[in-house]
């Protein structure tokens, strides 16, 4: 695996982790790992997760 895309996948284990672990809004995450903005994080988290942000903090929380 490339490393660009062990960075992008660690950064969306990253997020789901603050999904289920907190009450932080997906600006305020966005904002925190460096996306530059909550639609682009939604993307990566969606292409690699295979659902969006809200999705997946209502599934497993």
């Amino acid at each position: 695996m490339p490393p660009a895309e062990y960075a992008a996948r660690w950064r969306v284990h990253v997020v789901a982790h603050r999904l289920l672990t907190g009450d932080h809004r997906i600006a305020e995450i966005a904002s925190d790992l460096g996306y530059s903005s909550p639609s682009a994080l939604s993307a990566a988290f969606t292409r690699y997760m295979g659902r969006s942000p809200a999705q997946y903090r209502g599934r497993y929380r």
